[in-house]
């Protein structure tokens, strides 16, 4: 199941990679998903590396429970071996360490980027999921 997971993941990146690489500007705008004009700076992250770590962050609020699978287009049970496997991260919940612990492992996100990552969805006024959004960043 990990491969399966870290594939489905790659494939959702890349493809949004492919996006932002014809339309730059794809991931700053005001929606939830998108970085504020600046923010990239702010958070001392490379927006080429952005759709990795919002899809890092969207793949985790599913694998924690927080979404249903079928917000990101996945079998309702796409998660479930993985999270027997990976209780380790399951217990710890939204937060941080869980965070960074599922985002390094299954998205190669550096541990700056992951915690630059849930700090700046962290301070979302209203925690609004990427997930959710019409567009999902895609």
């Amino acid at each position: 199941m990990e491969d399966e997971l870290k594939i489905e993941l790659d494939e959702h990146i890349q493809d949004s990679e492919r996006h932002v690489s014809r339309n730059p500007d794809h991931f700053v705008g005001p929606e939830p998903w998108q970085l504020r004009p600046g923010e990239a700076g702010q958070l001392r992250i490379d927006l080429a590396r952005y759709p990795r770590m919002l899809w890092a962050w969207n793949f985790f609020e599913a694998f924690i429970g927080l979404v249903h699978p079928n917000d990101l287009n996945l079998p309702a049970d796409f998660f479930d071996d993985e999270r027997r496997l990976r209780a380790d991260i399951l217990k710890l919940g939204m937060t941080p360490q869980a965070f960074t612990a599922f985002a390094t492992h299954y998205a190669a996100l550096t541990p700056h980027e992951a915690k630059a990552m849930y700090a700046r969805m962290d301070a979302l006024p209203d925690k609004t999921s990427p997930a959710k959004s019409a567009d999902s960043g895609t």
